[in-house]
């Protein structure tokens, strides 16, 4: 999932299923983005926060360490969010 990192600009979010290990995103707007990725376990395509009561564990996710910087027609490639800790 892709979301946009600058502060005065509407946020837009980009999602993409995994296949095979590989996603990818097409006719994204150039800007500076956010990625971040989860382990949808309950499968309804949203991030679930978990419980206290009664207990639930969250959906396991991971940030992309740095803010994408997206260029017109340029591709991005070997990005890597690995949830496999």
């Amino acid at each position: 999932m892709l979301r946009t990192a600058e502060k005065k600009t509407e946020i837009i979010t980009y999602k993409s299923k995994v296949e095979n290990k590989n996603f990818n995103l097409t006719r994204v707007l150039p800007g500076k983005y956010l990625a971040w990725a989860f382990v949808d376990l309950d499968s309804n395509e949203v991030y679930s926060y978990g419980n206290a009561e009664p207990f639930k564990y969250s959906e396991k996710f991971v940030y992309y360490p740095d803010t994408l910087n997206l260029r017109p027609r340029w591709p991005v490639g070997d990005m890597v969010l690995d949830l496999n800790d």
